[in-house]
């Protein structure tokens, strides 16, 4: 099966399931009307065939029992999955006992025969159910009907067929012919709602997609330089607020240049999305790292202890010197890291990230080494 098959199948399978609710919404509303008019036309007999006048009162209350359990039957689990042949079943009974009144009347055979079209016209415009079981009522109450006559012990003249089957006639081709064209217009408009609510759900990924990579370097993946800043500004004012600890680390990849130089623009990507994984290997979930441009990368650490960030700094060089790309296979990769954490006289975030610049400035002087606050000589890696 093809895709655009799959597609279309599912199309159809959600618009099925979006009548079958509607379905049980209007079979709950059908089915309750039903139960009330059947016995109140338990008057109308008196009025109109007074002779038969009992036997229709009995045949319509014994009737409300199965009514009643078909539409209790809505209320249940089964009810709600498959609500439509439930009221196929329950108009049909009610078509077929007026089909049985109409073989047994005296007078007044065409209210008769309009009550019986009024069920078919209900079922076409106060249901909201496929057209197929309009078409099959249909079928159903005219074979009611024909049963109900051929058994009759007095055979109706054929005015009287003809006043019924005009009724009935008219009411078919009109519901019919209604309830298929409603079908057709609300698939026409479910297939218009479904197509516009994936253009917005495409329109919502782009417009995500936009934003993650508005805020995402392109080549590590990480967090940019406007990330970076709206994250270290809402965190700056968070840790003052609550009077919490922040730390940051500073990192440049040494001799980027001379690696450019000698290996390639290649090689240099190798090292930085190198750099990069080795720097969220490390890091905590709540942690941002973030690439602020060139051979530059950043870490943001809440709620975290300048003495805590030096460990995690030293933790970061001796990682990078486990970068081998192919390459550089006899060339180390360094990396020279400054540390600085919150201070009370702090009034911006740009006096945290001075500070930090500070001491990555003074960690460069010897390179693969950490200058942190705590230990303000910076530390080389080198024996």
């Amino acid at each position: 099966m093809t895709a655009e098959a799959l597609e279309n199948r599912k199309v159809r399978a959600a618009f099925q399931a979006e009548v079958r609710r509607s379905t049980h919404a209007t079979a709950l509303a059908g089915g309750l009307i039903a139960l009330v008019v059947m016995p109140c036309w338990i008057g109308f007999d008196h009025l109109v065939d007074p002779a038969n006048a009992s036997l229709f009162t009995k045949l319509r209350l014994l009737l409300e029992v199965p009514m009643a359990a078909l539409w209790l039957l809505l209320l249940t689990d089964r009810g709600r999955r498959r609500p439509e042949p439930i009221m196929l079943i329950l108009t049909v009974l009610i078509e077929a006992s007026i089909a049985f009144m109409i073989s047994r009347l005296d007078q007044g055979l065409a209210a008769y025969a309009l009550g019986m079209s009024l069920v078919i016209y209900a079922s076409a415009f106060l249901l909201i159910w496929s057209w197929r079981y309009t078409a099959a009522l249909i079928v159903l109450t005219w074979l009611a009907l024909a049963t109900a006559v051929l058994a009759a012990a007095d055979p109706l003249s054929r005015s009287e067929l003809g006043t019924v089957a005009f009724y009935l006639g008219t009411a078919s081709v009109i519901a019919f012919v209604g309830q298929f064209l409603r079908e057709r217009t609300a698939w026409r408009e479910f297939t218009v709602r479904m197509e516009l609510e994936r253009e917005q759900e495409h329109s919502r990924e782009l417009l995500r997609r936009l934003e993650r990579l508005s805020r995402e370097d392109p080549l590590t993946g990480l967090a940019n330089r406007r990330c970076w800043d709206e994250s270290l500004a809402r965190e700056f004012e968070r840790s003052r607020r609550h009077g919490a600890s922040m730390t940051l680390l500073l990192c440049d990849v040494d001799r980027l240049k001379e690696i450019n130089d000698r290996f390639g623009h290649a090689t240099v990507d190798h090292v930085l999305k190198g750099a990069a994984e080795a720097l969220t290997s490390r890091v905590r979930a709540s942690d941002l790292v973030a690439r602020l441009g060139g051979d530059e990368f950043a870490v943001l650490c809440p709620d975290t202890h300048p003495r805590d960030a030096a460990a995690l700094a030293e933790d970061l060089r001796a990682e990078f010197g486990e970068l081998r790309p192919p390459e550089m296979a006899h060339q180390d990769v360094s990396v020279s890291i400054g540390v600085a954490g919150l201070k009370a006289s702090d009034q911006r975030p740009e006096d945290l990230l001075a500070r930090a610049d500070n001491r990555l400035y003074r960690a460069k002087r010897v390179r693969n080494a950490v200058c942190a606050e705590v230990d303000d000589s910076p530390a080389s890696a080198h024996a």
